[in-house]
């Protein structure tokens, strides 16, 4: 099964889980997830692995022009549901991140929330290049990726290279994590302006590959935790930079 089959049988069979690992119980049904950067009425952006629009459908009531980016066509048709339920109606484009349909310099903004994750880290370095071309002069990318130097980080990472010593294959989506030290070598090969940001320090949820629930992910104590551990990391201690769940990756053409 290659990705694009992999995504389209998760969107059919639920998006939201698929998407961010959570039960619709706990998302419910709200359109409000922060938007991870500054946005200007005239900014032209392109959201790559949109998903079923979690964060596409706010940026069309903030932006003039917004484009949706997916590899599963099933995922797109959620987008144009939520879409009209929302009263927007985003451009939308089925397509691969590493071949993408778009002229070079259209797009001022391009940002991906954990898509990059579920590609090698050779199509992930071809997908970046891709998104050099479409972005316009001092355009700006903004990718987050988890860590390698979690828990989950070394368990998923073991796990998946004993699947390919065994030789067994997996329904589950690939999911490739990264260390502060390759991901700044892997950006700043590309990009001349490199900033690296920890974000969410909060535990997991979720068993990870199953629907079983540890705790609510919007438990508030946990939430201003993570903020807190957040603030420290990124303003004082830059150690702790490496522990955190993602990486927010900030990058300047």
């Amino acid at each position: 099964m290659n990705q694009k089959q992999l995504w389209e049988k998760q969107a059919s069979a639920d998006p939201i889980f698929a998407a961010i690992t959570t039960k619709q119980q706990d998302y419910k049904d709200r359109l409000d997830h922060p938007i991870p950067f500054l946005v200007e009425a005239d900014d032209k952006i392109l959201e790559l692995g949109c998903g079923w629009g979690r964060t596409l459908l706010p940026l069309t009531k903030r932006s003039k022009f917004v484009v949706g980016l997916d590899i599963s066509y099933t995922m797109l048709a959620h987008v144009k549901k939520r879409g009209k339920k929302f009263g927007v109606l985003p451009n939308l484009v089925q397509a691969d991140l590493a071949h993408l349909p778009f002229k070079p310099e259209t797009f001022s903004i391009a940002f991906s929330t954990l898509v990059l994750m579920h590609v090698s880290q050779k199509q992930m370095t071809a997908s970046l290049y891709e998104m050099h071309k479409i972005l316009k002069k001092k355009g700006r990318l903004i990718v987050t990726l988890p860590n390698k130097n979690t828990t989950i980080g070394m368990i998923s990472t073991f796990g998946r290279k004993l699947k390919w010593i065994l030789g067994l294959s997996s329904t589950d989506a690939y999911v490739r994590y990264y260390t502060y030290s390759s991901l700044r070598l892997i950006f700043t090969k590309i990009y001349p302006h490199v900033t690296i940001k920890a974000t969410q320090y909060r535990p997991l949820s979720y068993i990870p590959n199953t629907k079983i629930r540890i705790y609510n992910p919007n438990n508030p104590f946990f939430q201003r935790m993570s903020l807190w551990m957040e603030h420290r990391a990124n303003a004082k201690y830059p150690l702790l930079k490496r522990f955190c769940q993602e990486f927010l990756i900030l990058a300047r053409k």
